[in-house]
């Protein structure tokens, strides 16, 4: 399953038993190191699934280093003895890729590629907006537009709605005036109309 703003990799030993999955989530974050000055950094936590108890790191990646974690890790899976049986990548606002540690080197740029995609436009989860079921300010007088305003009641604060033409009402035709004659004449090179 995607997940739309973090990095997942799923190092899979075995496709029935999803405890022994060994996983890496990449979220990015803004350090604020100072009032004028931020820096953006990558949290990097790989859990480890033992057969005894999951054991948690974490560590901070700064800029280019994210593609640095990334290269390595897929050369260290490559190139594994006892290989996990599969890899699954869950880049943010993509779908999920499912692959086997052997087609890892073949598929290396394209997943170097998404890395880099990933970093210069990281995505955000996008909140539901919530409908607002009482005014901001319930003191506050409705604004009419005086257009919509009733003359006779105008005391009321009651206003009409306008009123949409029927669309069985067809537009006016529109008068085409056609020259009756035309007259060019050869000296002048004008071209006299004439239309009653």
């Amino acid at each position: 399953m995607a997940s739309y703003n973090s990095l997942i990799i799923r190092c899979i030993r075995n496709v029935n038993v999803q405890a022994q999955d060994d996983t890496i989530h990449i979220i990015p974050r803004w350090n604020h190191i100072s009032s004028d000055c931020q820096l953006m950094e990558y949290v990097v936590t790989y859990r480890h699934s033992d057969e005894w108890k999951a054991i948690t790191a974490e560590q901070i990646l700064h800029g280019g280093s994210l593609r640095g974690y990334i290269e390595s890790l897929i050369d260290l899976l490559a190139v594994d003895e006892q290989p996990f049986e599969k890899i699954q990548f869950d880049f943010p606002c993509m779908p999920s890729i499912l692959t086997t540690p052997a087609n890892l080197s073949s598929i290396r740029d394209i997943l170097i590629k998404a890395t880099n995609v990933a970093q210069q436009s990281w995505p955000t989860e996008v909140q539901k907006k919530k409908k607002c079921s009482k005014p901001l300010n319930p003191d506050a007088e409705a604004f009419i537009p005086e257009s919509f305003r009733s003359d006779e009641r105008n005391n009321n604060e009651s206003f009409r709605t306008p009123q949409r033409p029927s669309r069985s009402v067809a537009p006016p035709p529109v008068e085409r005036r056609v020259p009756r004659h035309i007259f060019f004449d050869e000296e002048d090179g004008h071209v006299t109309r004439y239309f009653h």
